[in-house]
């Protein structure tokens, strides 16, 4: 038995003081007198027996109610030998899992209140003296310090939902870096309701921490997401009704109905009720009127509650350029890149031949598509190398027999990469790489529902291991089909086939040629790109009207401005946000007061997925120094932490004893007496 306060142990000399009472108190007695005293002698005897007894009593009952209070100031604790040779903890390392999918609520009350409570429940339960650090998912530098109590319950109050999310390995290691930094052990709790996408590679913890996982869970799962926005055509026809898709997928654990309206300035339109079963998707459309010159900010938004940060989806219908492609070829056009966007007045398609090529052109250009060329020039190629290094794109499709020096000496000075033989082998296409952007949100349906192209002759190629390829299309055998390669600052797609008829089958799927040679263009041109997601630390891409003429650019909103770096190449213009944007809505960039582009940015969808692991799956996925609690410990998180940190603590007995004993010296002194 040991005791947390044992000073207080010096007041159990406050038992003499009853002692004293009871030993020196003398009952002063009155004589009366009667004629015949010996008719009351057996009674006078039975009142002194029990006054004597009640006395008694009384004496014990104090005495012990005095220990027992003495003892409850004391503390006493029986420490565990398995946990006292842990000793007790450097630190104390306390996660709260803010992302949004702390919405959910338990009971009335969203989980993530129910989080920071229990935070705060677990700091005051720690002795003074403790040091403690606090975590949120913006596990920044500044997080590796502890601070005392006080400034950590400071820093509970104002940690807020966030649209940041991290996983639990990087919680892991960012507390053990703490540790192994202040060569210390520690505590850690795990505030969260554990998503399944948070905890995806099991955790063994070693022996610098004791983690003690607390799941906080919502009683119902229930979220449905507006996944995803985009146009049926690969381009929006102006002045005419487009049909908008729209992705909504339900992830909670029951069937649900939402509706969906469309927000525009203050207008607000029902677009239609639509009712998802669980863990379902389904596609919605909706029909838009564009013009060429107008922009439009829209918002599209579900239902739902109470997981509600992607209830919207934020879209910028920006006033569209057209799209100049630039095809140069050997005197004879391709008739599958002529009925090409034939009807779109938004492409602009130019032929010329290689005698006949303006080179100043190139930097106005989306795409330059080399159709068939037999061989290359010096001029044109050393033009192509320059307009790689501004960003461009350029598509290659060789001519058929041997390539030509001229041409591997192009691909060689872009992207270390050759034609190697010419193959004359029919060969089908195995599939699309749907990951990719040049063919991602394109099909409504993939796989089976789209007939492929075939080659009766291609070319090998010699890549070297580094060289960044991506396969957007590959051949049954394995070999590349069209290749998407990081050629200096821009990208070079490239056609191991000629797309003559007599040797491709790619202009016969229009549904897939037409598309792929848009997105190429939109590699370039990627101010048509309707909405952009938070924490992708991605690109921003406008082409203003005119050259950009003051140093720098602002990016606004109305609770938000700053000036963001930005790349100028061509006629287009990088702008990089650096996960400076933190809320999702429509944005400004201006430049001298003047709004030269809008954009629109949606939260990440990392956390619409709020299937959670069950307590008995956590006990699988995060193994080692771990504590987990049951239900009955859960509920009474302080003075498992008490019993943890000291043992079994037994100062709430010895309260409830005292007053039992305060209790029972009440009834001796009022009812003992009859």
């Amino acid at each position: 038995m040991q005791f947390a306060f044992p000073l207080f142990l010096i007041a159990l000399a406050s038992i003499l003081i009853p002692l004293i009472i009871h030993l020196f108190y003398f009952q002063r007695y009155r004589t009366e007198y009667f004629s015949n005293v010996s008719f009351l002698k057996e009674v006078v005897e039975q009142k002194q027996t029990r006054s004597r007894l009640q006395n008694i009593l009384v004496l014990l009952a104090r005495i012990f109610f005095l220990v027992f209070l003495v003892l409850a100031f004391a503390q006493p604790f029986l420490q565990d030998s398995s946990k006292s040779e842990q000793g007790r903890p450097d630190f104390v390392s306390i996660f709260i899992d803010n992302s949004f999918s702390m919405e959910g609520l338990s009971s009335e009350t969203p989980v993530f209140q129910v989080a920071a409570n229990r935070a705060k429940e677990i700091i005051r339960s720690y002795p003074e003296g403790t040091s403690f650090q606090i975590l949120t998912n913006q596990l920044n530098p500044a997080a590796h310090r502890v601070v005392d109590r006080d400034l950590a319950l400071g820093f509970i109050d104002e940690i807020e939902l966030s649209s940041e999310s991290t996983n639990f390995n990087q919680v892991y290691e960012f507390i053990r870096k703490t540790a192994v930094r202040q060569k210390s052990n520690g505590h850690a709790y795990w505030l969260s309701d554990f998503q399944q996408n948070a905890l995806t590679q099991p955790i063994e913890v070693d022996s610098s921490l004791t983690v003690f996982p607390v799941p906080i869970q919502p009683l119902e799962i229930r979220n449905i997401s507006i996944d995803s926005c985009w146009f049926e055509s690969p381009v929006p026809e102006a002045n005419q009704e487009n049909q908008m898709y729209i992705k909504l997928t339900n992830y909670g654990t029951a069937a649900a109905e939402s509706r969906i309206v469309w927000r525009e300035n203050e207008e607000v339109k029902p677009v239609s009720t639509v009712a998802i079963d669980a863990g379902q998707s389904i596609i919605d459309t909706i029909g838009i009127q564009l013009s060429g010159t107008e922009s439009r900010a829209l918002t599209l938004e579900v239902t739902d509650h109470p997981v509600t940060f992607d209830n919207r989806y934020y879209l910028q219908l920006n006033a569209k350029r057209k799209l100049r492609l630039l095809i140069i070829n050997e005197g004879i056009p391709n008739r599958y890149l002529q009925s090409a966007f034939q009807n779109q007045a938004m492409v602009e398609k130019k032929f010329v031949t290689p005698d006949r090529i303006v080179y100043s052109e190139f930097d106005q250009q989306d795409l330059i598509i080399l159709d068939d060329l037999e061989t290359m020039n010096t001029g044109l190629s050393s033009n192509l190398l320059r307009y790689l290094d501004e960003g461009g794109n350029v598509l290659l499709f060789p001519g058929p027999g041997i390539a030509s020096a001229g041409i591997n000496n192009f691909l060689k000075n872009a992207a270390q990469i050759s034609l190697g033989a010419w193959m004359q082998a029919e060969q089908e296409a195995l599939g699309l790489n749907y990951e990719d952007f040049v063919f991602s949100d394109v099909f409504e349906k993939q796989e089976s529902q789209v007939a492929l192209p075939s080659v009766k002759a291609y070319y090998t190629l010699n890549a070297g291991s580094r060289t960044p390829q991506t396969n957007l299309i590959r051949l049954r055998n394995g070999d590349p089909f069209i290749s998407k390669i990081h050629a200096r600052n821009g990208l070079m797609y490239l056609s191991t086939a000629p797309l003559d008829a007599q040797w491709n089958t790619l202009g016969n799927h229009a549904d897939i040629f037409i598309p792929m040679l848009y997105r190429m263009a939109l590699s370039r041109s990627q101010t048509n790109q309707l909405a952009y997601f938070i924490g992708d630390d991605q690109s921003i891409f406008i082409n203003p009207d005119q050259e950009l003429q003051a140093e720098t650019i602002e990016i606004r909103n109305e609770t938000q401005q700053f000036i963001p770096s930005y790349r100028r190449t061509g006629d287009q213009v990088e702008i990089f946000l650096h996960d400076q944007i933190g809320k999702a809505g429509f944005y400004e960039v201006v430049e001298a007061n003047k709004t030269i582009a809008r954009f629109a940015m949606n939260f990440s969808r990392y956390e619409s997925d709020v299937n959670l692991w069950s307590p008995e799956e956590l006990r699988e996925k995060i193994t080692g120094h771990t504590i987990f609690m049951n239900a009955e410990q859960m509920a009474s998180l302080g003075q498992f932490i008490q019993e943890f940190d000291r043992g079994k603590v037994f100062w709430k007995y010895c309260l409830i004893f005292a007053l039992v004993f305060l209790i029972l010296e009440s009834l001796l002194l009022r009812f003992f007496k009859n």
